[in-house]
Formats: structure tokens, sequence, C-alpha cells
């Protein structure tokens, strides 16, 4: 065979693989792009409830009892 041919093949098979990988790439990459704009914006916008969500994370954390105890009283009729 011809050397054309292999050129023609290899620069064929590159086109292919152009053509399907480039396309993915940058709809990868502009989905991350998207997803730091929403997380950005929603901050902005948001920051009440982002800041109550912290809030409750942090108490949670922090505020966990080392023991629990519970008082009962007995009924009058025993005391």
């Amino acid at each position: 065979m011809p050397d054309g041919f292999y050129y023609w093949l290899a620069w064929s098979l590159f086109r292919l693989m152009l053509l399907t990988l480039a396309p993915a790439s940058i709809a990868a990459l502009l989905n991350l792009l998207r997803r730091r704009i929403q997380s950005f914006i929603n901050r902005l916008f948001y920051h009440k409830k982002f800041d109550a969500d912290d809030l409750v994370s942090v108490v949670h954390d922090t505020m966990r009892p080392n023991h629990v105890s519970l008082w009962l009283r007995l009924p009058k009729d025993r005391a």
C-alpha cells in the first residue's frame, strides 16, 4: 500500500479522536466552571442560609455533653 494511505488513515483517526474528545473535555471544563460560579452566587445571595448551616454544625460539634442525667420527682403520695 502506498505511504499516502497510511498518512490519510492516521490523519482520519486523529480527526475522529479530536472530534470526539474535544467536545467532551470542553463540556467537563464548562460544567466545573458552572458549579464554581453557582456556588459563589449561592454564598453571595443566600449567605444567611449558609451561615445558619455552619452555625448548626459548629454547635453540634462543640456542644456534645460528656454525660446526661435525669432527675425524677417521686409522686406526692409516696413522698
